[in-house]
């Protein structure tokens, strides 16, 4: 993240530099809390029923694994879509030469 960071404050210039870092500071903390909470969301609607955690079944386990499995091929798949857009965002100069 430290690039990102360089790139927006370069791109910023001074006037703005304490705004954009803040921004930007921001956005990560919004998105590290939305993406963990439909994280957890996908994998408690997974799972159908609460788990009896003194007498944990080999069927029980397999359900919070199943759960996870889907959480992440869900988080994959979030990701792979931010790529594609974030590779056909247009190029910015950061400076003239």
């Amino acid at each position: 993240m430290p690039t990102i960071q360089v790139t927006i404050q370069t791109v910023a210039g001074r006037e703005r530099l304490g705004v954009v870092t803040a921004l930007n500071g921001l956005a990560r903390s919004t998105g590290g809390a939305a993406g963990a909470a439909l994280f957890g969301a996908v994998v408690f609607a997974m799972i159908p029923v609460a788990v009896d955690r003194k007498a944990l079944l080999q069927e029980d386990v397999n359900v919070v694994l199943h759960a996870f499995h889907h959480a992440f091929l869900f988080t994959g798949a979030v990701a792979a879509i931010a790529a594609v857009i974030a590779s056909r965002m247009p190029d910015v100069a950061l400076w003239e030469k």
